[in-house]
């Protein structure tokens, strides 16, 4: 009896295990057989956008330009604004020093220390070429001994400025009320003259104006008789959006 029983319960569990798997052989050529042979029907299509125009993807230009010509900016025709560095160098590189423009400026070698009304100005204009320029620039201003010359250093330290953009003067929080910059301002870190300054064919107006601060004596005042420094203004310009 118990042996029967045995039998009954291998014959029970044999059979559905070879459904199971004669189902899942069929189930498995079938899908093959579609993956292989077949082809389902379906429809296509597509959109495209085109992301620019007449005007191709292309990196923006930019160019600073200087004059010395004219009364005001917007009297300059363009053969009167000068390119004067190389290729975009910058920040008192060589390169960026070789072609300053000359200014003619009557009696600076004549200034007196101390003396308010002696000072000798300087202007010059700026622009944000029109004629290349895409982008807006911000302006700032450094000074620079001119390589090729010897300058006092005695004289250097004497000296005194003040920036005036346009008919705004650019105030020195370091140096009030008369808002004076020194050399070693200048010549470090520099100063902003503007944020923001589009391309167009006036420029603005930038004047730098000499003068010697008065040394505390006869004496020191006296000893700077005949002294002689030689500078180059350094506008810097950074595109902005």
């Amino acid at each position: 009896m118990s042996q029967f029983q045995d039998s009954i319960v291998v014959v029970v569990e044999e059979e559905p295990r070879k459904r199971r798997f004669g189902a899942l052989f069929a189930v498995l050529s079938l899908t093959t057989a579609l993956g292989v042979g077949a082809t389902l029907a379906a429809f296509t299509d597509s959109e495209y956008a085109k992301l620019n125009d007449a005007t191709p993807f292309q990196a923006a230009a930019y160019n600073l330009q200087i004059s010395a010509s004219g009364e005001d900016g917007n009297l300059l025709s363009d053969s009167e604004w000068h390119d004067t560095s190389l290729d975009g160098q910058v920040d008192n590189t060589t390169a960026d020093t070789e072609l300053p423009l000359q200014l003619n400026n009557l009696g600076s070698n004549n200034l007196i220390p101390g003396d308010a009304n002696a000072f000798v100005s300087t202007p010059f204009w700026i622009r944000n070429d029109p004629n290349m320029s895409t982008v807006n620039t911000k302006l700032a201003l450094k000074l620079v001994t001119d390589s090729s010359e010897s300058s006092d250093a005695t004289m250097l330290a004497a000296l005194r400025f003040k920036i005036t953009v346009g008919t705004a003067q650019v105030e020195n929080p370091n140096s009030q009320p008369d808002g004076l910059f020194t050399f070693a301002e200048l010549n470090n870190t520099g100063v902003d003259l503007l944020t923001s300054l589009a391309p167009g064919r006036d420029g603005v107006k930038v004047t730098i104006d000499v003068s010697i601060a008065d040394q505390g004596s006869n004496a020191n005042n006296n000893a700077l008789q005949g002294k002689q420094v030689y500078l180059i203004a350094q506008v810097n310009g950074e595109s902005v959006v």
